[in-house]
């Protein structure tokens, strides 16, 4: 499946919802196109995987990571939304990897031969 790709150098997204942070006020925010350092410097950075969005939004608007933190939920989606497009498209998530991973070994345990205990039960030829 092939996704589209923004190939803008910027993105202008308006917020439905304006923000005061540090008496500046908020109304749209200019994201530019990702950078692998980008995504190096945020991996660096924070541990948690929400820290590192934010981390990585604030970055690529170039904005203080607070004024991430206070958008409203409709508005940080529509960041997220952004840099999807950016990428090319929603990425597959680790937990689709795991899971797959969790149905190999449960196929595995599935036609793996019963274990018999080393006393009591002989086993049938």
């Amino acid at each position: 499946m092939t996704s589209k790709v923004d190939t803008r150098l910027t993105a202008d997204i308006k917020l439905l919802f304006p923000v005061n942070v540090g008496g500046q006020n908020y109304t749209a925010l200019t994201m530019r196109r990702p950078k692998t350092a980008d995504a190096l410097a945020a991996g660096r950075a924070k541990r948690d995987e929400m820290e590192r969005g934010i981390f990585l939004l604030a970055r690529l608007c170039d904005v203080a990571p607070d004024v991430i933190e206070e958008l409203d939920e409709t508005d940080f989606f529509s960041l997220t939304e952004q840099l999807e497009s950016f990428r090319g498209g929603p990425r597959k998530c680790n937990r689709t990897q795991a899971r797959r991973a969790d149905d190999h070994r449960r196929d595995e345990r599935r036609h793996r031969p019963p274990r018999y205990p080393r006393h009591g039960y002989r086993r049938l030829r």
